[in-house]
C-alpha cells in the first residue's frame, strides 16, 4: 500500500468526489490536513475528498507516469493478448498491470499492450479477435 503525503498522487472516480468530473482521473496532492485532502486533476479541475477516501486511492508516480498520466479504468480498450487483438473494458489498475473485461471474461495485461479506442468500436468487436500478423498496427 503507498503511504499518503503532501506530495502523494491519487486515482479517484467520479463517485468519490465532489465536483464536475465524470470520468475516473489521477490527480496531485495539493493540500493535506486532518480530515481532508486536497487535490488538483492531471486533466484539470480541483476538489478535496475525505483523508480515509485519500489513503484508499493513493497510488505511485510510476502509475500515472505509465499510464501516460490520464486513467484508462473504465475506458474501452483494445489490447494485446496472446498475439491476438481484443476490444475489451478496463476493470482495474494496479501500478503497470491492467485488468480488462468483456463477456464475462478478465484478462490481465500490461498498461504497454492496451490503447484507448472509442467505446462503439468495442462494443462493436467485443466478440472478435485478430491475430496481430494479419492486423496492421
Amino acid at each position: 500500500m503507498v503511504r499518503l503525503s503532501s506530495r502523494s498522487y491519487l486515482h479517484l472516480t467520479p463517485e468519490v468526489v465532489d465536483g464536475d468530473f465524470d470520468q475516473p482521473f489521477y490527480a496531485k496532492v495539493t493540500r493535506l490536513d486532518a480530515e481532508w485532502v486536497s487535490f488538483r486533476s492531471l486533466q484539470g479541475g480541483e476538489g478535496r475528498v475525505p483523508r480515509n477516501v485519500a489513503e484508499a486511492h493513493t497510488v505511485t508516480a510510476n502509475e500515472v507516469n505509465k499510464a501516460g498520466r490520464e486513467s484508462l479504468l473504465r475506458r474501452a480498450v483494445s489490447a494485446k493478448i496472446a498475439d491476438q487483438v481484443h476490444y475489451d473494458q478496463v476493470v482495474a489498475v494496479e501500478d503497470d498491470k491492467i485488468t480488462i473485461a468483456s463477456a464475462g471474461h478478465r484478462s490481465h495485461v500490461v498498461a504497454d499492450s492496451v490503447s484507448a479506442v472509442a467505446p462503439v468500436v468495442a462494443l462493436l468487436l467485443e466478440h472478435v479477435h485478430f491475430n496481430c500478423n494479419e492486423w496492421s498496427t
